[in-house]
């Protein structure tokens, strides 16, 4: 090849380049248009589903209710149990060690 068909092949390289930019970039456009519409259009499910989950994580905690005061109640007896544990053990270790 000569220069000048150097030249020719150079440059319509650079031409299918930018035409690929272009069309790139109006893809790019179009598709976030496109998912822009979709989620204009699923906003409604969406909000209800949301809605849904809430109320049924709501109705969900309102039965765990008991359940979660007994939790409660057998941790507090844990705790006293494990306090006087703690201190029959160290009633325990000062009469071992003598104490006074």
């Amino acid at each position: 090849m000569g220069d000048f068909d150097n030249a020719a092949n150079w440059s319509g390289q650079q031409v299918g380049s930018a035409e690929g930019d272009v069309q790139r970039f109006d893809n790019s456009v179009d598709n976030a248009f496109d998912r822009g519409v979709q989620d204009v259009v699923d906003a409604p499910d969406d909000a209800a589903r949301w809605s849904g989950d809430q109320a049924g994580d709501a109705v969900h905690d309102v039965r765990d209710v008991g359940q979660d005061i007994g939790d409660g109640v057998r941790d507090v007896e844990n705790f006293d149990r494990g306090v006087d544990n703690s201190y029959d053990q160290g009633v325990q270790q000062g009469e071992q060690q003598g104490g006074w």
